[in-house]
């Protein structure tokens, strides 16, 4: 019941700080260019598909037998899991570059905290509460994730876009046109940052593993569709994440 609540406090704080983000930012037009809004609409995506999926299971009550033959993992869930794996690369990314390079010492106000700041922590405290397991390989879903954002950059750039001060690039260090030279440096740069993060990422959930074998949890062996085992989540949290069905 408790994680029922988390899901859908974490779920209702993303899903508001979203919608008051897009009615209050300067220019509508200009909300969709930046990657912290990128980012952020993957985490309240990620989190409002969580709390629907946990809260039906919760209504529905655990009508399923708890074995690896009944827990197949569905579709909703790989979605989930997708999402999960740049939500927890992404965000932390976003805040490692935006406080030294992109913030303009402005003054700060809610949304600038809580898609700069609440955006990680909230990445640190759901891996060791959130039973979906993390995997070296999927890194690969942040950096896919990446690219489509840096391609709309240079797309956007070529066509003459501007930012919302009117400048002819989304961030000073994607100045493709004067400086194209650094924004090269910085896109390796976060190539090989995005990589760190999620070996980071993947070294916290590692150790979630630990502590709950420590403390003695049960864990679930879940076989997917195409044969892959998922394990290492305790029982009691696990099957909350995985009866999507």
């Amino acid at each position: 019941m408790l994680y029922v609540f988390y899901r859908l406090a974490v779920a209702t704080f993303f899903g508001s700080s979203t919608v008051y983000s897009v009615m209050y930012f300067d220019s509508y037009s200009h909300w969709i260019i930046y990657l912290t809004h990128w980012s952020y609409s993957v985490i309240t995506i990620n989190t409002i598909l969580q709390a629907v999926c946990v809260t039906r299971h919760y209504i529905n009550g655990n009508k399923q037998a708890t074995d690896k033959a009944h827990l197949q993992m569905s579709p909703v869930f790989k979605v989930i899991w997708v999402l999960q794996n740049i939500t927890f690369t992404s965000a932390p990314l976003v805040s490692a570059i935006y406080w030294p390079a992109v913030y303009r010492g402005t003054a700060l106000d809610l949304i600038n905290i809580s898609t700069h700041i609440v955006n990680s922590g909230y990445v640190v405290v759901d891996v060791f509460i959130t039973a979906i397991p993390v995997r070296i390989l999927h890194f690969l879903h942040v950096v896919a994730f990446a690219t489509v954002y840096i391609l709309f950059t240079v797309i956007y750039w070529a066509s003459g876009g501007t930012n919302v001060y009117g400048e002819p690039f989304v961030y000073s260090i994607l100045d493709y046109g004067n400086e194209p030279s650094k924004a090269a440096d910085w896109l390796i740069g976060v190539y090989v940052a995005l990589v760190l993060i999620h070996c980071g990422i993947y070294a916290l959930y590692r150790l979630r593993v630990l502590l709950s074998g420590l403390c003695g949890r049960r864990d679930v062996s879940v076989e997917c569709e195409d044969g892959e085992t998922v394990e290492s989540a305790p029982r009691d949290t696990k099957i909350e994440e995985l009866q999507m069905v």
